[in-house]
């Protein structure tokens, strides 16, 4: 994912522009069910799919989003489209942080990341929840490249350039509010794809003062952005 493809057309001319570990996984699926419908599928493939409504389906990839964008977008104000509603997501650095930690130390467990195609680069070596200073010291020698650690400024740029921004704590409020202006094929109700659940791996993560303030650093950027609450 890139600042080049990551935003979701939806209808009515609202583009939501994503973030890794800011409900990406949410959002992507609350798009498949009410973005733009001549970009989208006939109803007999939704029905299809409709029993794996929690999930995105495998639709929504960085491929397909590239081509809406180099399609739709306003080449002078990439990725949206031009006179478009701009939405965002945003989160507490640190608390991504640890997000970001607990995600791909399940990832590195149960599957071997850098054999993605394109992910050549990818070395989970250094991640684990059960030593984080080890995490933080592979962060700062550049040993990690993976992008879920990457910011939420190189994502998303400027707040400034949004006419709405949620912070992670209100996406219930943005799926009630998409419901409304882009009825759901089908249906569906997108409201309940958001359970604000701390996962299990997510609670047994506890930093330091010492190791919150060397992550608030890292994020320097973002908080000075304004990508914080």
């Amino acid at each position: 994912m890139t600042p080049a493809d990551n935003v979701f057309y939806f209808n009515n001319d609202i583009d939501l522009r994503v973030c890794l570990k800011n409900a990406y996984t949410t959002m992507r699926t609350a798009w498949l069910w009410c973005g733009k419908t001549d970009l989208r599928f006939k109803d007999e493939d939704y029905q299809e799919i409709l029993h794996r409504y929690t999930g995105h389906s495998g639709h929504g990839s960085s491929p397909s989003r590239y081509r809406e964008c180099m399609k739709y977008q306003d080449i002078w104000n990439i990725p949206f489209r031009r006179g478009s509603y701009k939405i965002a997501i945003r989160r507490d650095p640190v608390e991504r942080f640890k997000s970001a930690v607990s995600h791909l130390n399940r990832t590195r467990i149960h599957k071997d990341y850098s054999s993605e195609e394109g992910k050549e680069y990818i070395d989970l070596t250094h991640v684990t929840i059960d030593d984080i200073d080890k995490v933080l010291d592979a962060m700062d020698n550049q040993l990690i490249r993976d992008e879920h650690f990457f910011s939420q400024t190189y994502f998303m740029g400027m707040p400034n350039e949004y006419d709405k921004i949620y912070n992670l704590n209100e996406v219930g409020d943005l799926l009630k509010w998409l419901q409304k202006k882009c009825p759901p094929r089908l249906g569906v109700d997108i409201t309940s794809l958001w359970a604000n659940k701390t996962k299990d791996t997510e609670s047994r993560i506890t930093l330091t003062p010492e190791q919150t303030m060397r992550v608030i650093k890292f994020y320097a950027k973002d908080y000075a952005n304004g990508w914080y609450y």
